[in-house]
């Protein structure tokens, strides 16, 4: 990562913006992309945000069973991007979400 994460809070709100996780099991130019998801799951227990915002590419090992970690921790809210498991992401749902909307 070129600089560390940072939980912005706006109105009272903590949100955690991230883009192109890459989430995939390899190795790319030397940086081990498997360890993307641990990495991911560590900043969000670190900085607790109310909200995760991603801009997509999450990644194609992404797995349902993973991705409720992360939903159990924070509410997300993504698009899909060119490097995403679409069936996979599509069939997960906020479980901290209310029917209210905070903004």
């Amino acid at each position: 990562m070129d600089s560390p994460p940072t939980v912005h809070r706006w109105l009272g709100l903590s949100i955690l913006a991230i883009c192109d996780l890459h989430y995939d099991r390899r190795i790319y130019r030397g940086f081990d992309e498997g360890r993307a998801w641990e990495w991911l799951l560590s900043i969000v227990d670190y900085h607790s945000p109310e909200y995760l915002l991603s801009c997509g590419d999450w990644g194609t090992a992404v797995n349902e069973a993973e991705f409720q970690m992360l939903l159990g921790r924070t509410i997300v809210l993504t698009i899909y991007g060119n490097h995403d498991d679409v069936e996979v992401l599509s069939k997960l749902y906020n479980v901290r979400s209310t029917a209210t909307c905070p903004f």
